[in-house]
């Protein structure tokens, strides 16, 4: 179903926070340029959340990595926790439909060569690797795209440190650029070594 610029009026137009505001002219402008970028299911949870849950959603992006465009945070509680990240926090995206925490999803790599990646830190794993991982709805996905790339650096080295606990053919190295024709970094040192 496609909605217009008047139903969004219609549907959405008492919004008053100013950075809600801004997240919904994000949308109208994609809207605009894209029709159906944004599923009615995702434009009923953003107009039920609250501005702290709006806040958690941006202050958890900051721990996505990605596998081939799709995001994921760790499943581990313990490095998320240590970077002042609670499961609590987790269940309060949960309840929003914007996370999945409900088991502990498995990302299973089989390929020659694998690339995880975030704005900060790419992860090239050869052969095999078995990694736990939280999910994000289709609604929470789409509602990251609306989110400035600010990751956590320490944080993304430190998981990438777990799985090499798991397959030692990985190297991690610091992202100088990711655009269109791909993801520039810096060859030349190694952020897993020690």
């Amino acid at each position: 179903m496609k909605i217009g610029y008047l139903g969004f009026l219609i549907l959405f137009g008492d919004i008053s926070d100013e950075q809600m505001q801004e997240l919904w002219s994000k949308i109208l402008t994609g809207e605009i340029k894209k029709p159906n970028t944004y599923s009615l299911r995702t434009l009923n949870t953003l107009r039920n959340i609250t501005q702290q849950e709006a806040q958690l959603l941006k202050k958890i992006s900051n721990f996505k990595i990605l596998h081939r465009g799709v995001p994921f945070i760790t499943n581990n509680t313990s490095i998320l926790k240590k970077h002042n990240c609670s499961y609590e926090e987790l269940l309060l995206l949960q309840d929003c439909g914007l996370i999945d925490l409900n088991g502990f999803v498995r990302l299973e790599f089989h390929e020659e060569k694998s690339i995880m990646y975030n704005d900060k830190v790419v992860a090239i794993i050869k052969g095999d690797i078995n990694i736990g991982v939280f999910t994000f709805s289709e609604s929470g996905k789409q509602l990251l795209r609306l989110i400035p790339d600010d990751s956590n650096f320490d944080y993304t080295v430190e998981v990438m440190q777990q799985w090499k606990t798991k397959n030692k053919n990985i190297q991690a190295f610091k992202v100088n650029r990711i655009d269109e024709n791909g993801i520039d970094y810096d060859e030349k040192i190694d952020l897993l070594q020690n």
